[in-house]
């Protein structure tokens, strides 16, 4: 009889085992899985849908091997997509290494006065040297790129507004009734651009703006978006004091769940649709 109670007690674990281990490293075949992956003071996050791949800028180039880890651990060979959001080294500083090591069919940014052409920035080089094959392409309001059930629609820019934060790519990703919202860098400027455009940005996930600084995030838009979830990529200390203690207090008060790379390490949401689910690496 002990000895059968041990055996079970021991299935019971090995199955426990098991489940983690695939909840955290297993390749995802069916729905929708999205990592916003600790970089330190920048962002980037991983997009994988029904065997397509998509990444959302790539870090500092220091933190490149954080990217290449969360890619590797989900067995990505091929990204369909990678979108940097504006030419920041904190956003575009990893994906060079990115270009270098997997399979790229796409790489689109939003053309701007202070286009990736013609800079001398060592980071900004190194990634144009990775982009020779693939090249670049350029978005902006009203694209929209579709893999089979989940589709990235194009929110902003619409026009040139003037520098690279402003100019970032705000997308927002869908897959069945669920969504999320990345704005980049954007300020409140911009903000009320999109909300003068009447465009549809309401989300069930919010990447927000800068890293949670003062200059985004205001009331108005955040009630359009509407998010249950609200998702910070920040370093620990960091000497720019984000995010905004003001930022951080209205999240709160509107409602959202707050997840901080800082606090928590990389972040994964699953969704099958309907349901979502958040796991934390910390």
């Amino acid at each position: 009889m002990k000895k059968t109670i041990l055996k079970i007690i021991v299935i019971l674990l090995v199955l426990l085992i098991f489940g983690v281990l695939f909840k955290y490293t297993a390749t995802p075949h069916g729905g929708l899985t999205v990592c916003f992956i600790d970089v330190g003071q920048g962002d980037s996050a991983f997009v994988s849908a029904d065997g397509y791949n998509i990444l959302i800028d790539g870090g500092v180039k220091t933190t490149a091997k954080e990217v290449t880890a969360v890619l590797d651990r989900y067995g990505v060979k091929t990204l369909d997509l990678v979108i940097a959001s504006h030419i920041d080294s904190d956003h575009i500083g990893g994906i060079a290494r990115v270009m270098r090591n997997y399979n790229v069919n796409s790489f689109v940014t939003a053309k701007t006065d202070e286009s990736l052409k013609g800079e001398n920035d060592i980071v900004r080089q190194d990634l144009l040297s990775a982009l020779n094959k693939t090249g670049i392409g350029y978005v902006s309001s009203g694209d929209r790129y579709t893999f089979d059930k989940l589709t990235v629609d194009i929110i902003s820019p619409d026009r040139e507004f003037g520098n690279a934060n402003d100019d970032s790519v705000v997308a927002k990703l869908s897959y069945g009734e669920r969504s999320f919202l990345f704005m980049g860098d954007v300020s409140s400027k911009v903000e009320k651009a999109i909300l003068q455009n009447g465009c549809d940005i309401n989300a069930d996930v919010l990447k927000v703006s800068h890293h949670g600084s003062h200059s985004s995030t205001s009331g108005a838009y955040l009630s359009a978006v509407d998010p249950r979830y609200a998702v910070v990529s920040v370093s620990a200390h960091n000497s720019y004091n984000l995010p905004n203690h003001e930022v951080m207090q209205r999240l709160y008060d509107y409602g959202c769940e707050v997840l901080r790379t800082d606090e928590s390490g990389t972040i994964t949401v699953r969704s099958d649709g309907t349901n979502i689910d958040v796991s934390t690496e910390k």
